[in-house]
């Protein structure tokens, strides 16, 4: 089996328990709970739509470095509207630069190292949580 094959079968199993614990764990009547469902429909049709094999020979859809980038955009969509900094999502993060290792090595380390302090530099600028503008006494 090559590489490529192993790690699509890999990501795919792994997004689709990523979806399933949040779909458990986020309550259903919470605040951006329409939000928070849609961006799981679309990382559910987005993980069936990897095991096409017809969509899979065009490059988009073979390309591991695409499959990254999406996941990416996803998990941040997710972890800015559940709290960003403070989302009990944000280390699913860590499951990104996980997969980064293992398909790139040192160099995709480096290229999700560079990615999460632009991501967290990100939400920090957008968070919307209060920040008390003068200390208590």
């Amino acid at each position: 089996m090559h590489p490529h094959e192993y790690y699509e079968q890999m990501s795919r199993t792994v997004r689709w328990l990523v979806l399933a614990i949040i779909l458990i764990t986020y309550p259903l009547h919470g605040a951006n709970a329409v939000i928070i469902h849609t961006l799981l429909g679309f990382g559910a049709v987005y993980n069936l739509i990897r095991y096409d094999p017809k969509l899979r020979q065009y490059s988009f859809f073979s390309s591991p470095y695409h499959s990254l980038a999406i996941d990416h955009v996803l998990i941040l969509a997710l972890v800015t509207f559940t709290g960003g900094l403070a989302s009990p999502y944000y280390l699913i993060f860590l499951l990104l630069i996980l997969a980064a290792i293992a398909l790139y090595g040192i160099a995709g380390f480096t290229y999700v190292l560079g990615a999460q302090i632009v991501i967290a530099l990100l939400l920090l600028k957008v968070s919307d949580a209060p920040v008390p503008s003068q200390p208590e006494l």
